[in-house]
Order: structure tokens, then C-alpha cells, then sequence
């Protein structure tokens, strides 16, 4: 073949394998173009071609096309080393680089975009998925246990550090109970999975140097806050009761006790008044009523019976003899009533009838 007096025809065929052809009347060349895929790139190739073989007529024709069937006068093959005619440099029958035989672009036999499998690690997996091979992780069958892991308290060394429960996120807070009464001081405390000795849950002692003081302990009359309420002999235990004394008499009323440490201001000691609105009823009260004392009764020295001062009815009446005997003319005055009365001189007079 001659390239000073042969004419050329320059085609690119798109169609099954891309590929340009240089043809004359006598034969043609081939040239795969897998790895061009884009029309601008085509037409620089062929511009290159036509440089290289000039025509005695001009330029050769360049043809831009398809083809219904790949040309059956030769076999084909494409431009790299292998032989597997899909234009890249392995040998696999895929269109990528790599020496798999998958779409990827990786150096791997799987579907993924990396350079894995997609299974565990058969040297040093990692079972549990926690991010640290067996041979780093203490537990790989517990995706909470690995290096750096938070340590809490349940006895596992989470850290993989060889040490259990320390520094733990969860750590308690405990109180040093110095005078064993179960409840610490609020001052002195520390932070731990378990209590160092001595120490407690309990911090609201208001008195640790007392085993007597502490929360819900019984308070009693010292002028010392017992319960670490706030309060000083507050609703003492051994406290005296003492009762109200409205009307002065030194006598109080029963129905209204009051325990406390001192002796209220208005209280006494003595419950025994029947009759706090009156100061000559009480007890120890010599006194007569001819009125009741407020409440209907004449009780005065509450002995809980109604006691009349004259019962004495007079036997000798009105007239003889030169002593009179005295007393009520008939009959005897109930309590409070006025009735005639008859006195040593014979007088006849209106008496009322006096009790306690």
C-alpha cells in the first residue's frame, strides 16, 4: 500500500465495540476506541490519522456514523494486553480497572466500594461491632465493653483498662458517719461503686458527733434539736402536759392538755377543774352557791354532787314556847330556791338556798 497515491476513507463506527477505520479500495485498518467515549475526542483522533497518512487528492473523508453489524472481514481484538475485548488492562470481562470481576472499582471481589468483603475479619474479627478487634477488645462479645469505654458500676472493667468499677460514671456519693448512728455528715464525703468504711448514704446529720442526733431520732427536752428538724424541743417524747387555767385559780382544764418543756404562760400542771370560768369552783373551793356557777350547776368544790348548806325544817312554828327552833318552815330549799325560813327569834324570813 502506498500513501502518496492511495485514497483514504476515515469512519468511526459506534456501534458494538466503538472503533475508527482507515479504508481504500484494497483494505482498511482498525482501530479500537473503547476508551474514547466522548465525539470531540473522536474527531482529534481522526485529525491526528489524517496527518499521518496525506492523500495525493487532499484530505481524506471522515465519516461519522454507524455500522448495523461489526465488519465480519477480520477477527477482532481490542487494544490492550489481555483478551477479554472490553479495552481496559485486566483481565476480567468488566469495564473497570481493577482485577475483579465485579462493577466496583475496588481491588475486591464483592459489590461494595471498598476494600473489604463485608464479612468479619477472619484473622481479627470483630464480633461484637463495637469498633475494636478481638485482639484489642477484652470483651468482643459485649459491644459495651472496649478500650475508652465509660466504667460504671456493676463489677465489669468496661475500659478494657485491668481494672473494675473505677472511676465510674455512676458512682454514689457517700457520707462519713463518725458517731455510727447510721446518718454522715454532709461535709465529708466521697464518691465510690461501694462505701470505704465508716462511710454512709445517709448525709443529713446535723450532729455527727452524737449518735443521739440524726433524722427521725425522738426529741426530747435538752435545748437540743434531736431530729435535725430545724426545730429545738419541738413535740418532745418526755415532755410534762400542762392545762389551761382561764380563770386564775390555780386549777386547770383537762380537755385542753399541752405537753412542752416549760410551763406555758395561762397553763398549770393540775387538770382538776370542773369549772374553769369561775374561780371559786375548783377543788379545794369552801365556798356556797346560791347561783349556779354558769353551767346549771351548783358543784362548787367539783365532788361531782350538788351539797345543799340548810336542809333543817323548823318543828316548833310560828307561835309558844320561848325558843324558836330554826330552820325552813315546811320543807327544805332545793339549791338556788328562795323559800321561807324561820329564824331562833321566831321571825319569819325569805332564805335561799345555798350548795356546793
Amino acid at each position: 500500500m502506498s500513501r502518496m497515491s492511495a485514497t483514504y476513507t476515515f469512519m468511526i463506527r459506534s456501534t458494538g465495540d466503538p472503533e475508527l477505520l482507515i479504508m481504500n479500495h484494497a483494505d482498511y485498518l482498525r482501530f479500537p476506541l473503547r476508551w474514547a467515549i466522548h465525539r470531540p475526542v473522536l474527531l482529534l483522533l481522526a485529525t491526528a490519522v489524517l496527518a499521518l497518512f496525506p492523500t495525493a487528492c487532499g484530505p481524506g473523508l471522515i465519516a461519522l456514523g454507524s455500522s448495523s453489524a461489526r465488519d465480519s472481514r477480520a477477527p477482532e481484538a481490542d487494544a490492550d494486553a489481555d483478551a477479554d475485548a472490553d479495552g481496559d488492562a485486566d483481565t476480567d470481562a468488566d469495564s473497570d480497572a481493577d482485577a475483579d470481576s465485579d462493577a466496583d472499582t475496588d481491588s475486591d471481589a464483592d459489590t461494595d466500594a471498598d476494600d473489604d468483603t463485608g464479612d468479619p475479619d477472619p484473622v481479627d474479627p470483630d464480633l461484637d461491632g463495637d469498633g475494636y478487634p478481638a485482639a484489642e477488645d477484652c470483651d468482643d462479645g459485649d459491644a459495651g465493653t472496649f478500650p475508652g469505654a465509660d466504667e460504671v458500676c456493676d463489677g465489669v472493667d468496661q475500659d478494657c483498662d485491668g481494672k473494675v468499677d473505677e472511676d465510674a460514671v455512676d458512682e454514689p456519693l457517700w457520707y462519713l458517719d463518725e458517731d455510727g448512728d447510721g446518718y454522715g455528715a454532709p461535709a465529708l464525703s466521697s464518691r465510690a461503686c461501694e462505701p470505704a468504711e465508716g462511710f454512709v448514704a445517709e448525709g443529713t446529720d446535723c450532729n455527727d458527733g452524737s449518735a443521739d442526733v440524726h433524722p427521725g431520732a425522738a426529741e426530747t427536752c435538752n435545748s437540743v434539736d434531736d431530729d435535725c428538724d430545724g426545730a429545738v424541743d419541738d413535740d418532745p417524747a418526755d415532755a410534762p402536759v400542762y392545762y389551761p387555767d382561764a380563770d386564775g385559780d390555780r386549777y386547770g382544764d383537762s380537755s385542753a392538755p399541752l405537753a412542752s418543756c416549760a410551763v406555758p404562760a395561762g397553763y398549770v400542771a393540775d387538770a382538776s377543774d370542773c369549772f374553769d370560768g369561775d374561780a371559786s369552783v375548783n377543788p379545794g373551793s369552801a365556798a356556797w352557791l346560791t347561783m349556779d356557777r354558769g353551767d346549771g350547776s351548783y358543784d362548787a368544790d367539783c365532788d361531782g354532787s350538788e351539797t345543799q348548806q340548810y336542809t333543817h325544817v323548823s318543828t316548833t312554828g310560828l307561835s309558844g314556847g320561848c325558843c324558836w327552833d330554826a330552820g325552813w318552815e315546811s320543807v327544805a330549799a332545793a339549791c338556788g330556791v328562795t323559800a321561807r325560813w324561820i329564824d331562833a327569834s321566831g321571825n319569819q324570813l325569805l332564805a335561799t338556798q345555798a350548795c356546793r
